[in-house]
């Protein structure tokens, strides 16, 4: 028998590396604070920026790696069709830079679309669902409809749905 914190499964980070600002940074783009997660984003591509060597490929690496993970929460969060193909550039795009602050330009501004899409694509989401639930409202209108009815035929808990619908439109579903 083991316990989980005997298992060797925590990330070591070397004693200069800023965990904090990278806790911060993902923090904020769930959050969905667009100028909070750019603030973010510019102040840990600093911090690889002053590292010793400067090394461009690592920066590059990182970069990459961060805004493929921050695009994967966004799509994780609800809201967006994530296309397989939608990414191939990337790798292409970032070799072939060459200097550091084209590089920022590009890694802040896909931070800055997956802060932004956070919140608007669990927005539209929810506009999506609402308008669902009323063109289900307006074509069994003459028959006894019930919150239960609804969230079947959107595939939600009737909770979640109320909850929405109260948000959505200002009225219970009642």
């Amino acid at each position: 028998v083991a316990h989980v914190d005997d298992l060797p499964i925590a990330v070591g980070y070397e004693e200069s590396y800023p965990i904090d600002i990278e806790e911060a940074l993902f923090e904020k783009l769930r959050e969905g604070k667009t100028d909070e997660c750019v603030m973010e984003a510019n102040s840990f591509f600093d911090w690889m920026v002053s590292q010793p060597g400067n090394d461009v490929m690592s920066i590059k690496l990182k970069a990459l790696e961060f805004v493929l993970m921050a695009e994967s929460i966004m799509y994780r969060s609800g809201g967006h069709v994530y296309h397989f193909e939608s990414r191939k550039d990337y790798l292409g795009e970032v070799f072939y830079m060459k200097d550091n602050e084209t590089l920022r330009m590009w890694f802040v501004e896909k931070m800055r679309e997956a802060a932004r899409n956070m919140t608007t694509g669990s927005e539209d989401h929810t506009h999506h669902l609402i308008r669902k639930a009323q063109e289900y409202i307006d074509s069994h209108f003459h028959k006894d409809i019930s919150l239960d009815d609804i969230s079947r035929e959107l595939n939600i808990s009737p909770y979640y749905f109320s909850k929405l619908f109260k948000e959505e439109t200002g009225e219970n579903f009642v």
